[in-house]
């Protein structure tokens, strides 16, 4: 829970961006294969990605509406990609320069500190316990749906797989 706070903040000040899901101290070696990882197929996006790069058409569009609505999504997808060179470049720039890397640690640190002295007092304390109980509701929600499907499966396979047992017999 302290991190999400963590990555809030950060995310907030700018110094993360979104659909980054961690952070360290020093700054992450970037992937060997950039260009394979920004040629992503939107199938391949995660929900983050898929939320800047996607745009649904209305059912009711025009023609010319459809026209504007792709070239949104096609900007979205360019929008997406820029933003993560952005980040790129930042985090190359920080790994190469002394003191930009001194200045995001001391960041960092007093980021986390900020939300560790928030998360000691108690109106968040008693934020966080509802976050909490929130979490588990819908974790437990969550896993008997889960449940639930797979007892309508193996009904469904049981039945399959024996149809002369469900037929009901009319001799007795």
């Amino acid at each position: 829970m302290l991190q999400k706070s963590v990555l809030l903040s950060l995310t907030l000040a700018g110094i993360l961006l979104p659909g980054v899901s961690s952070f360290s101290a020093e700054p992450q070696n970037p992937p060997q294969n950039a260009s394979a990882e920004s040629a992503k197929k939107p199938s391949e996006l995660s929900p983050r990605e898929k939320k800047y790069a996607e745009f649904s058409p209305l059912p009711d569009a025009s023609g010319e509406e459809k026209a504007v609505q792709e070239k949104i999504r096609v900007l979205s997808g360019k929008k997406l990609e820029l933003l993560k060179k952005m980040h790129e470049t930042r985090m190359e720039l920080i790994r190469k320069d002394q003191r930009l890397s001194t200045l995001r640690k001391r960041i960092l640190s007093l980021s986390l500190e900020l939300s560790q002295e928030l998360n000691a007092k108690r109106e968040m304390m008693a934020l966080n316990e509802e976050l909490a109980s929130l979490e588990e509701e819908m974790r437990d929600l969550l896993k008997k749906s889960a449940s639930a499907e797979e007892q309508k499966k193996e009904l469904s396979k049981k039945s399959a797989s024996s149809p002369e047992e469900q037929k009901p017999s009319g001799k007795q």
